[in-house]
């Protein structure tokens, strides 16, 4: 068999029943997130801009786009529902291969749910393989893959929608291996980082992996054929993307040895080599009362990727703030926070956040170095504040919220509210965060599809 025809196997075969208890926590858990962060994502400009040229091109009203009052078609809804999911800067995260699953493996699911309706069983084994799917391919080719500059969200999460999509549309293992296929020849996305337009065009790649997985499996279940050696031909996927993919790592242990539990929750809004250095920063805060006007100096130390994509000593707007550690360090310190609340302008120009600002410094390190590469799911970084002949050092590995210190339930409701609270009440954010957690007892889910609809 080839890769695509046993993957294709495990996403036509895998009932609920045969998800183990953890995955199905870990399904819920990204679910009720994701639709946290979509319904939030619709208040940015990026979902303003996203719902605007849904609204010239969304085609026939099949689907409601998440956080909103807007209809579109099926692909239309994927494509802004994966855009949303990453407008906010706080979607799961794959921590060894900077891939964030949510935009194509809920994007595309919840773009299927009202022409093609299931259980909340079948939507839980849905996202569950998704993932899956999407997890062991990123794991495959990394970490040359986005050393390459590729944009692992756009890429390897069409596979993932994919696989969400050919499982709700019905597809047949045969059908299923084609869409793989069609998703594979044309996976695309790449991180032009030092673009200033990048902290915003990085939304649209999570769009894009909904959307192409959707495409691809109704490309399928239409009769287009697609090579069922996507992965391991000469010319596929992995040979083309990745240096040296270790492709076993995509098959080994399928439907047995699950994999998507270690996927990492974002707790701060900025792309994830950026949360190590906040961590550290309002940690050193904390313990020794660190006031910023008194701040003489601040070295902050990380590992080669990280100094790659996050190296900006000097952002000229709040997305571009998202992606610079420099001014994220700055903020922690200065505010003693770093919270959607701080995504502004008015962030970037404070004067106190300026100060310190000034002052920060960004090195690569080679014992960091070593250390990422023996372990990869790790982030680390160094922070070190001098304050009156004084230098206080705090070492981060793994940031709250990553699959070495995962999220208390406390932090992923607070995190939830501040983002749904955003479009809709109270009580309905509130409701809708009850109906996932007991969302295998759901047979009829058009109230749970209401739920995530911004109030008229």
């Amino acid at each position: 068999m080839t890769i695509s025809q046993e993957l294709a196997r495990f996403i036509v075969d895998t009932e609920y029943e045969d998800l183990p208890s953890q995955v199905v926590a870990a399904a819920k858990r990204f679910l009720i997130d994701t639709l946290g962060l979509a319904i939030g994502g619709a208040t940015t400009s990026q979902g303003r801009a996203i719902q605007a040229f849904l609204g010239e091109t969304g085609g026939a009203p099949e689907a409601t786009v998440v956080g909103t009052r807007l209809r579109a078609s099926r692909l239309g809804a994927a494509l802004g529902n994966g855009t949303l999911m990453r407008a906010l800067e706080l979607e799961d995260t794959l921590e060894e291969a900077f891939f964030h699953s949510a935009p194509g493996a809920i994007g595309s699911t919840l773009a299927l749910l009202e022409r093609h309706p299931c259980s909340g069983r079948e939507l839980l084994a849905a996202v569950a393989v998704a993932y899956e799917v999407g997890v062991r391919i990123a794991r495959a080719v990394s970490p040359s893959h986005a050393n390459r500059g590729y944009h692992p969200t756009a890429t390897i999460g069409s596979f993932g929608a994919c696989a969400a999509s050919a499982r709700l549309l019905g597809l047949d293992e045969a059908r299923t291996v084609h869409a793989l296929g069609i998703a594979g020849l044309q996976a695309a996305g790449i991180m032009q980082s030092s673009h200033p337009s990048w902290r915003y065009l990085t939304a649209i790649n999570g769009g894009r992996a909904a959307h192409l997985g959707v495409t691809a499996a109704l490309m399928a279940g239409s009769g287009f054929p697609g090579a069922d050696d996507i992965f391991e031909g000469p010319l596929g996927f992995c040979a083309m993307h990745s240096d040296a993919a270790d492709l076993a790592v995509i098959t080994d242990g399928l439907g047995s040895d699950y994999v998507m539990p270690i996927v990492g929750i974002k707790l701060f809004p900025s792309s994830r080599p950026t949360h190590s250095p906040i961590a550290g920063a309002l940690e050193l805060r904390e313990r020794h009362g660190i006031d910023p006007q008194a701040i003489d100096g601040v070295q902050v130390k990380t590992f080669a990727e990280a100094l790659a994509s996050a190296d900006k000593p000097a952002p000229t707007s709040e997305l571009d703030g998202q992606g610079s550690i420099q001014y994220l360090v700055a903020v922690a310190l200065a505010r003693g926070r770093y919270a959607l609340d701080d995504v502004n302008m008015d962030t970037v120009g404070d004067p106190a956040v300026r100060r310190v600002l000034d002052r920060v410094t960004l090195q690569g390190d080679a014992q960091l170095d070593a250390h990422r590469a023996r372990r990869p799911s790790t982030w680390p970084a160094v922070v070190e504040v001098r304050v009156g002949g004084q230098v206080h050092t705090a070492r981060v590995d793994s940031p709250p919220g990553s699959a070495e210190n995962p999220p208390t339930a406390r932090q992923m409701w607070d995190k939830y509210l501040s983002t749904s609270t955003r479009v809709i009440p109270y009580a309905q954010a509130e409701e809708l965060w009850q109906t996932v957690d007991r969302l295998e007892r759901e047979d009829d889910l058009a109230r749970f599809i209401r739920l995530w609809e911004a109030p008229a």
